[in-house]
């Protein structure tokens, strides 16, 4: 899984890369390119964004489910419930 993960990155740095290098040897003028470049890094900026937007959310379902599955698994602990509560309060934040 973790390999997978490195590899959507490196696709995606890859293309960040060869975009920038396109932009920048493609015959224009100096203010024209940095105008692209400038565009394609706000372009690249939202697309993160939505991405890490989207990976935090998986991220937070996962943690949600796990610890569903704590308190069912678990015995009826004091010291369990009150660190399980701990963690599912932090992700309500």
């Amino acid at each position: 899984m973790e390999n997978k993960g490195d590899f959507v990155a490196g696709v995606f740095i890859g293309s960040i890369v060869g975009a920038v290098c396109g932009i920048m040897w493609a015959p224009a003028p100096g203010r024209e390119t940095r105008a692209r470049v400038a565009e394609k890094g706000k372009e690249v900026g939202k697309a993160a964004k939505v991405k890490m937007e989207q990976k935090s959310e998986m991220a937070q379902d996962v943690a949600k489910d796990t610890i569903a599955k704590l308190r069912e698994r678990l015995p009826d602990s004091e010291e369990v419930k009150e660190a399980i509560d701990s963690v599912d309060e932090e992700l309500k934040l």
